[in-house]
C-alpha cells in the first residue's frame, strides 16, 4: 500500500467518518448484501472458521442479521485498531461472542491460523493486490470470496 494511503487508513480516517461515508453512498448496505450472498452459498454453510480481511468497523452488521454469523468462529482483521474497536462494539451489541479482532496488514500478514473461508471486500484495490492475494492464498482456505470495485474516470 502506498505510504500516504497507509497513513490515511491508519491515522487520518476516523471510524465515525468511515461509517458516515459508507452509509451515505450506500456502500455499507451493499457490503451487507454481498456478505449475505456469500454466506448463502453452499460452501459457506459448512464453514466454521471465517476470516474477514479489512473488516473495518463491521458496519455491515447494521444491515444484516447477526444470526447469519452464529455458526462461525470469526476473525476480523484490519490495519486500524480504532476501526476494530468499533467492530468489537458492533459484534458485542449483536451478541456474537466467537469473534477475534486482529490488527493486521494482509500485505505482510502475521495471521497463521487456518480458515475455512476468507472474505475480502474492497481491500485489494487499496493495496499491492498481488502481495495481498498471495498472503490470502498462503492461509489455504477452502473458499475465498473477493469483492473489488473498479473506478472508471472520464
Amino acid at each position: 500500500m502506498d505510504k500516504s494511503l497507509r497513513h490515511a487508513w491508519t491515522t487520518l480516517i476516523a471510524p465515525a467518518d468511515l461509517d458516515d461515508h459508507m452509509h451515505r453512498v450506500g456502500q455499507a448496505a451493499a457490503n451487507a448484501a454481498l456478505m449475505q450472498s456469500m454466506l448463502d452459498l453452499r460452501s459457506a454453510k459448512t464453514t466454521t472458521k471465517l476470516l474477514l480481511v479489512g473488516g473495518g468497523t463491521a458496519q455491515f452488521l447494521d444491515y444484516i442479521s447477526a444470526a447469519n454469523f452464529e455458526q462461525f468462529d470469526i476473525t476480523i482483521s484490519d490495519i486500524n485498531g480504532n476501526f476494530l474497536d468499533c467492530a468489537r462494539e458492533r459484534f458485542a451489541q449483536a451478541g456474537l461472542q466467537r469473534v477475534k479482532f486482529v490488527i493486521d496488514d494482509i500485505e505482510a500478514t502475521h495471521l497463521r491460523d487456518s480458515f475455512d473461508t476468507i472474505v475480502v471486500v474492497l481491500v485489494l484495490e487499496h493495496i499491492d493486490w498481488q502481495r495481498g492475494a498471495h498472503a490470502i492464498h498462503r492461509l489455504a482456505p477452502d473458499t475465498i470470496h473477493i469483492v473489488i470495485q473498479k473506478m472508471l474516470w472520464n
